[in-house]
């Protein structure tokens, strides 16, 4: 075996593949070790999200821009296992134990983070420093194969987040969204059974407008471009200290992964309070809008679709089942501003819709 290490160490020094790999490269992990144990405490930036499969696994790499010893510097690394991944995001700062000499690798210090928090976070096994280093920005090859083919549609669109529903396969919670959107035309979209990849579970949140992809032969479904979003987000990454927003994926994977330590709240200010549940939109958000309840509005939107409704027939399907006559347009465009005015109420939007869906479906 001493041969095997020797020629392993070799190839160390001069090639990047085997530098991903702890099962095969003992030299990568000791080096990891040592700068999770003896580094510098610095904080850095990430700047950097690549992600990519290889086999039947992820891999996932981070740029991080390094401050605090000296002169700014960007190193690789690849990012291991962790509980709290989800929480990493496009353009955050955070703590890092870094090599102190001039280009020297820096890790995410997982501890300290955890120590913040108020959990145990883990994710320090399996880090290590990578010659990858990611392009300022997020690329991402690891999408569903059906997902990047939508999204080299043309049509491109922006879209808000009405709702988020989180799918389960034999009963256990799954990675993959069902989505409820809303077009700039107030037309109710879909997204059904994407993963929504960890760079962007901060802004998959109601209320939230987003990038997308529409294929024409089916107008009522869009992928959503969440490295573009996650750019377009960077600016407004906050801290490593801050709550993730209420309702969205974060939040969700935060009360998941609190429950499974049994820890106290992962992320509030005073440490032991438990995790904030999305507010109600407020009483008078919900009114009828010209004797048009919610519910009503929901199941119209959805029967559209459902039922294959021409666009220039929508006034009489509306006012077929209780919208006054030739008012439906304006009433869903109304409908439509309140929810842009309160991503609250558009979370409710978004929940009435999908009763509505599941109601058309037991039928």
């Amino acid at each position: 075996m001493g041969m095997l290490n020797r020629a392993l160490d070799a190839l160390n020094g001069r090639g990047a593949a085997l530098q991903e790999w702890d099962h095969v490269n003992p030299r990568g992990t000791r080096r990891a070790e040592r700068i999770l144990h003896e580094g510098e405490p610095a904080t850095a930036t990430i700047t950097g999200v690549e992600r990519r499969l290889e086999d039947s696994t992820t891999a996932v790499f981070l740029a991080l821009e390094r401050r605090g010893l000296g002169e700014p510097a960007v190193s690789g690394m690849r990012l291991g296992t962790a509980r709290f991944q989800h929480r990493l995001r496009l353009g955050l700062e955070l703590p890092v134990r870094a090599e102190p000499q001039a280009g020297g690798a820096a890790l995410i210090d997982w501890p300290e983070l955890g120590r913040r928090w108020g959990v145990e976070a883990d994710g320090a096994d399996g880090q290590l420093v990578s010659r990858t280093v990611p392009e300022a920005g997020v690329r991402d090859r690891a999408t569903d194969a059906r997902e990047q083919r939508a999204l080299k549609h043309p049509e491109r669109i922006r879209v808000h987040l009405l709702s988020l529903t989180r799918r389960s396969a034999l009963g256990m919670p799954t990675m993959n969204w069902d989505l409820t959107l809303r077009d700039e035309a107030g037309a109710t979209l879909e997204s059904g059974g994407f993963e929504v990849p960890f760079y962007a579970s901060w802004i998959a949140v109601p209320g939230a407008e987003l990038p997308a992809a529409r294929d024409p032969k089916r107008p009522r479904r869009a992928v959503i471009d969440w490295a573009a979003a996650a750019v377009e987000a960077a600016g407004r990454a906050g801290t490593v200290d801050d709550a993730a927003p209420a309702g969205s994926v974060a939040a969700a994977l935060d009360l998941a992964a609190r429950e499974a330590t049994r820890g106290p709240s992962a992320f509030a200010a005073t440490g032991d309070a438990p995790l904030p549940a999305p507010p109600v939109a407020a009483a008078d958000g919900l009114s009828p809008i010209e004797g048009v309840p919610l519910e009503l509005w929901a199941h119209v939107q959805v029967g559209t679709g459902v039922d294959r409704v021409a666009p220039s027939d929508y006034d009489e399907y509306a006012a077929a089942r209780g919208v006054p006559p030739g008012r439906w347009a304006e009433i869903d465009r109304a409908w439509s501003a309140r929810m842009h005015q309160d991503w609250q109420l558009g979370a409710a939007m978004g929940e009435a819709l999908d009763a509505e869906r599941k109601r058309r479906r037991k039928r």
